[in-house]
């Protein structure tokens, strides 16, 4: 027997569903959601985020969503703190929590309880290699990434100074910039039922482009520029996340609305597809192919995976 309390984790790519499937879940078992997105938890990030509706948040209690202002980026220690505090909060009411999202650093943060070593030295270890960032450039730290973990400076562009920068500081953290610390990685506090979906690749693409279609004819313009004239501050996640970082182009007349459009769905593709490679590396991740599988099929075999793992609660 064992004293953990039961908690499901549905992740998956970018645009294949499964926060719809959360909410049917939630729905049906008077669970409550807690997100496990990057941004959602950042107020005003609300069209490029597809944070949930009003009206979803008044049906399913949400946590972790709306929670801080887009200043300066959350530590994933920050988050995971606070995530745990809500899922223990849900425990004590009696109630299902489900994590819900596709940030796999921040859902395996909680899943499996990485200790983050010196936190307090968290903001001084970020604003050390954005220091070097700036002053060596993008390509030079990819250079030095390569010899501290060459397998993570192979999976990041020597361009993408964000993901460079998070890499130096979990290989200060970890020793290495995987996952975790690897005696952290597969010690979750929880009784967990981990399910993802995965879609075709180009079901997936497709579906990935017309949700930024609709994001974008849905107000995602006005929304980033706003932001990014409120918060100037280049550490600011507006400055970062895909859907708002691209619209800088935009406000310099370098893209048009249609190529900032473009660069969106682009590199929510190239997200989907890092998301995916994470997820495979997690042995305990039950899938559901969500291709030709409707809603209901969905739910189904998600009910059959958590009756499994969880029994009946």
């Amino acid at each position: 027997m064992t004293n953990k309390k039961p908690l499901l984790v549905l992740c998956g790519p970018t645009a294949v569903g499964k926060s719809a499937l959360a909410m049917d879940i939630a729905q049906a078992t008077a669970a409550e959601i807690v997100s496990a997105d990057a941004y959602q938890m950042y107020r005003g990030m609300d069209i490029g985020t597809a944070k949930p509706s009003v009206f979803d948040r008044a049906r399913v209690p949400h946590h972790m969503i709306d929670v801080c202002d887009p200043h300066r980026p959350m530590s994933v220690a920050a988050y995971k703190e606070r995530a745990q505090q809500a899922i223990a909060d849900i425990h004590a009411r009696g109630v299902l929590p489900v994590l819900v999202g596709g940030s796999g650093l921040y859902f395996s943060a909680v899943v499996y309880n990485y200790a983050f070593e010196n936190e307090p030295d968290a903001q001084a270890r970020r604003a050390y290699w954005a220091a070097q960032a700036a002053a060596i450039g993008s390509a030079a730290l990819h250079a030095q990434l390569k010899l501290r973990d060459r397998s993570a400076a192979q999976r990041i562009h020597p361009h993408d100074t964000v993901r460079i920068v998070r890499a130096h500081e979990r290989c200060d953290v970890f020793g290495s910039a995987a996952h975790g610390n690897e005696k952290n990685v597969r010690q979750s506090p929880y009784t967990l039922c981990m399910i993802a979906l995965t879609m075709e690749r180009a079901q997936l693409y497709s579906r990935i482009d017309a949700r930024v279609e609709n994001f974008v004819r849905h107000g995602l313009k006005d929304e980033a520029l706003a932001l990014m004239e409120r918060f100037v501050d280049a550490q600011s996640p507006v400055r970062s996340a895909i859907g708002y970082k691209e619209w800088a182009a935009y406000a310099s007349n370098e893209w048009t609305l249609e190529q900032t459009a473009a660069a969106i769905a682009q590199h929510t593709r190239q997200f989907a597809k890092r998301q995916l490679s994470w997820l495979r590396t997690m042995p305990e991740v039950q899938w559901i192919d969500a291709t030709s599988c409707d809603p209901i099929c969905q739910r189904r075999q998600a009910y059959a995976m958590m009756q499994q793992v969880l029994g009946s609660t």
